[in-house]
């Protein structure tokens, strides 16, 4: 369950659009420290380019973020499902439809593969849920992106978002 400040900052930053955001604003909405944020940004984690500042009111000059990588941002900060689960309601006007969780029923694994994925979350410190959508994303990008639209109208979308 996410803190209710986590919960806001989604809900602000999927259902209160800005085309731009400063980097301190964005660190703020994605609940990090600045320095935090501006590391994801120098490593490579989010491929962000600053490509103007502005001044505030006499201030300091501050990079502006474009709101797809913010919404890119969160996406990594937190799991589609905390984003859905956060944005309630609101979700099916904010995010394309194949991105809204549903749950998988009747699925039947070998007690081993079960353990495996207890103990693999348990020491990631995130929860099963969490680490299996972590690894599909794997397999999402090892995917033909262009064979599984032909099968799957609407991936391409899901995949890409907030970049489509």
């Amino acid at each position: 369950m996410l803190p209710p400040t986590h919960r806001e900052a989604i809900r602000a930053i999927f259902l209160r659009r800005r085309p731009e955001y400063t980097t301190r604003d964005a660190a703020q909405l994605l609940r990090m420290t600045l320095g935090d944020f501006l590391v994801w940004i120098e490593t490579g984690v989010l491929d962000i380019e600053v490509r103007r500042k502005r001044r505030q009111l006499g201030g300091p000059r501050h990079a502006l973020i474009p709101w797809k990588e913010l919404a890119s941002a969160a996406m990594l900060r937190w799991t589609v499902v905390q984003i859905h689960d956060a944005l309630g309601s609101d979700a099916d006007g904010a995010l394309p439809r194949l991105l809204w969780p549903v749950e998988l029923r009747a699925v039947r694994l070998p007690a081993y593969q079960v353990r495996l994925l207890e103990t693999l979350a348990q020491n990631s410190g995130v929860t099963v849920e969490e680490y299996v959508y972590t690894a599909l994303l794997g397999v999402e990008a090892a995917a033909s992106h262009a064979e599984i639209e032909s099968m799957l109208p609407g991936f391409t979308e899901a995949v890409q978002f907030p970049n489509v």
